[in-house]
């Protein structure tokens, strides 16, 4: 502990005010009492959050005239930055006494200057003018919260899933992303005020643990958890933003994906076959995805676009296979929902960790506490591809998701670099039980849809169509939408609807996987295809069943075609693949 100066007498004390040097004596303690900062530049206090350091007893001690002589300021959390003037150390030393007494006491660090009194008097009006500047700039702050949280008012008014800020240096738009499509918000916004609303709520309203840097800069990709409450029709309704900035030339994006909180609990059905038969699947792919849920082991591995219902999915299928005779874990970034009977951890970055680490780190934890069931929310890198790699063989059922094209990618997208599982590995009989791709496409409202023999659709895309099935059956949107869906996000529009390609692997596959034989891995799939216009997905891929639904009146042509390809391409490639006798 830091000691006072000794002043042994009187004589001394007067020899100390007058600014006289200490006797060798007092060496030791010459570092902070014998320098009197005279300049305010020399506290160095413009480089860093400086405040009054509140305590009643220092108020106490240092009221009236004591206070233009003796004042402390706190520079951060622990650490206290003491002033005194020699006039106070000589005259009045019990003061300083006490003071540093009521300091230490609080275990505080303390730094002791000897100053002048105008020096002090400078620093306390300085101090006090930039709270009162911090108080504004809160108040501005303030502002721009209200406004950013009526931006995910509208958002979540409209039933949109994700805000897009795309800021650029002329100024800035909001997008809303709605039953799949980008619609403007309509709402003007400067650049300067895009940068006020994100800086806002990036600051000061992130999970702890979910913001990869501590303050938002805008010239480096950045996320967070943001939880938020917006009045949705006169009730208070709990939402989190997966938030996500990205630099781009002449400014930045920001993306946040709207997650409802308020009582979220998933729901589940009867049956996981019911469920995902509501959910969009076909009846012969919820029963696959059934009876595969039913294993002990083994990896169940989905895929899809960002918004593509990955997650609902995997509620889905966790929800019935936990159950209070399992333990069961999921880690999530973020946690999207309540699910019963599972542990659900949130994955907590900081600026030293990425979410690959820090997902890793948590399933090495997860190992300690003897779990039947996990969940991975996304295999992403090296790190987690090990984890899950890790779960599987010891013995422990693991549901994830992965970035790839198709269900037969996501085997090529674990064995690439960037992940890293081994292909023996991922060829082993018991290794990955399920593999998943699916979409989520707009189904047609029933009481509006108009026939497509009907419609202005180019008469090419009517003669595409009629190569792939009965167009008396067809449908397109009508866009002046019916009274049964004017409430609905998008007119014409009754929902979405999941188009899938599920493959359990077989012994076959594997095996030309291993060795590297992707393309007679595809023929291997698609040897026994079911026609276009049955419900059977056998050796069908997730564009395959679009077109069925298309077929069935449940999609419009054109939202196939937006979520896929052409149809005339297509037609074109089948029609190759046959004259070649691939399918």
């Amino acid at each position: 502990m830091n000691k006072p100066p000794q002043f042994p007498h009187a004589a001394q004390a007067d020899a100390q005010a007058a600014g006289a040097t200490m006797p060798p004596s007092g060496q030791r303690h010459r570092a902070w009492y014998d320098h009197e900062v005279q300049e305010w530049s020399e506290l160095d206090f413009h480089r860093s959050q400086v405040s009054l350091y509140a305590d009643p007893t220092l108020a106490r001690l240092t009221a009236g005239e004591h206070g233009k002589e003796i004042c402390v300021f706190q520079q951060r959390e622990g650490k206290v930055t003491l002033l005194v003037t020699r006039n106070l150390l000589a005259r009045h030393r019990t003061t300083f006494d006490n003071v540093l007494t009521v300091l230490e006491r609080q275990r505080l660090e303390v730094v002791k200057h000897v100053a002048t009194a105008s020096v002090i008097r400078y620093a306390v009006d300085y101090v006090a003018s930039q709270h009162q500047a911090s108080t504004d700039r809160g108040l501005s702050q303030s502002s721009a919260l209200r406004e950013f949280l009526d931006v995910v008012r509208e958002a979540a008014l409209r039933g949109s899933s994700d805000i897009h800020f795309c800021a650029r240096e002329g100024g800035a738009v909001i997008l809303f992303r709605v039953e799949g499509q980008i619609v403007r918000s309509g709402r003007p916004l400067s650049y300067r005020r895009c940068q006020d609303l994100i800086r806002a709520v990036y600051n000061s309203m992130p999970d702890k643990g979910s913001n990869s840097g501590s303050l938002i800069t805008f010239e480096t990709q950045q996320r967070a958890a943001i939880p938020c409450e917006v009045d949705i029709n006169g009730k208070a309704e709990a939402l989190k933003l997966r938030f996500q900035i990205t630099p781009a030339l002449g400014g930045f994006d920001a993306v946040m994906r709207i997650l409802w909180q308020s009582g979220v609990s998933f729901q589940k059905g009867d049956s996981l076959k019911s469920d995902l038969v509501r959910l969009g699947y076909l009846d012969d792919q919820a029963t696959r995805i059934s009876l595969a849920a039913m294993k002990t082991a083994g990896g169940i591995v989905l895929a899809g676009v960002t918004g593509s219902g990955k997650t609902t999915t995997l509620y889905s299928m966790l929800g019935h296979i936990a159950t209070e005779t399992k333990k069961t874990y999921s880690v999530e970034d973020p946690i999207e929902g309540k699910l019963q009977n599972v542990s659900q951890i949130q994955v907590q970055t900081t600026e030293d960790m990425d979410t690959d680490q820090a997902i890793s780190e948590i399933v090495k934890s997860l190992m300690r506490l003897d779990p039947d069931v996990t969940m991975v929310s996304e295999i992403r890198g090296i790190e987690t591809g090990s984890a899950f790699k890790q779960l599987i063989q010891t013995g422990h059922q693991t549901l994830s998701t992965v970035h790839a094209s198709s269900a037969l990618d996501i085997y090529e997208r674990l064995a690439a670099p960037e992940i890293g599982i081994p292909r023996h590995v991922l060829s082993s009989p018991d290794f990955l039980t399920l593999l998943i791709y699916q979409k989520l496409l707009r189904k047609l409202c029933e009481h509006c849809k108009i026939p497509l023999r009907e419609s202005d659709l180019p008469q090419d895309k009517i003669a595409s169509c009629e190569l792939l099935g009965d167009t008396g059956r067809m449908y397109v949107t009508n866009l002046k939408g019916c009274p049964h869906c004017s409430g609905a996000a998008v007119k014409g529009v009754a929902g979405r609807t999941v188009c899938a390609e599920v493959i359990l692997p077989d012994h076959t596959l594997l095996r030309l996987l291993q060795e590297e034989r992707s393309i007679e891995g595809y023929q291997h799939l698609r040897q026994r295809i079911a026609p276009l216009h049955e419900p059977s997905s056998r050796g069908k891929q997730a564009l395959e069943v679009a077109i069925y639904k298309m077929c069935e009146g449940i999609i419009d042509p054109r939202e196939v075609e937006q979520e896929f390809q052409p149809l005339e391409l297509y037609v074109e490639m089948t029609n190759y693949d046959r004259r070649a006798g691939k399918n």
